[in-house]
């Protein structure tokens, strides 16, 4: 890991390697290191999949990584960056937050029809009809074409 520390398969190694392992120590020194203003959205995907798979892992550590990821210009466009934060959100039972996240992942990201549909599929039950109406009428605008049942 240290001759190729961005290594995408190295990585996926060392990550599975590591969750077999009690010890988080040295998973976290290697992505604490690595993960930095230059590293690339797949290295922080692979930071925060790490925490999130291991056992007794805090929220408050993986919603922390989030963050520290999307403060970087490079990581605030990635649309997968933003999926899964929204869906760590949904899963913990936050729908507020994963709201919120939805709201701060248009504003840098409003390309993605991934993103939308995202929202009108997972975010429903949490929206009241003038914020559903709103979310429907601004795809429109943006010649977002969204087939689902509502």
């Amino acid at each position: 890991m240290r001759a190729y520390p961005l290594n995408a398969l190295f990585a996926t190694v060392f990550v599975d390697n590591e969750a077999r392992s009690q010890f988080s120590g040295r998973i976290r020194a290697h992505f604490d290191a690595v993960c930095t203003a230059d590293a690339p959205p797949l290295v922080w995907l692979f930071a925060i999949q790490a925490e999130s798979a291991r056992q007794g892992s805090s929220l408050n550590r993986v919603r922390a990584l989030f963050e520290k990821a999307l403060e970087f210009a490079k990581c605030r466009q990635c649309v997968v960056l933003w999926r899964l934060y929204m869906t760590i959100e949904l899963q913990a039972g936050t729908a507020s937050a994963a709201k919120a996240v939805f709201y701060r992942a248009v504003r840098f990201a409003p390309f993605s029809k991934r993103l939308w549909t995202d929202c009108i599929r997972r975010l429903r039950p949490a929206m009241d009809a003038a914020e559903l109406s709103d979310i429907l009428k601004i795809c429109t605008e943006k010649e977002i074409r969204i087939y689902t049942l509502l």
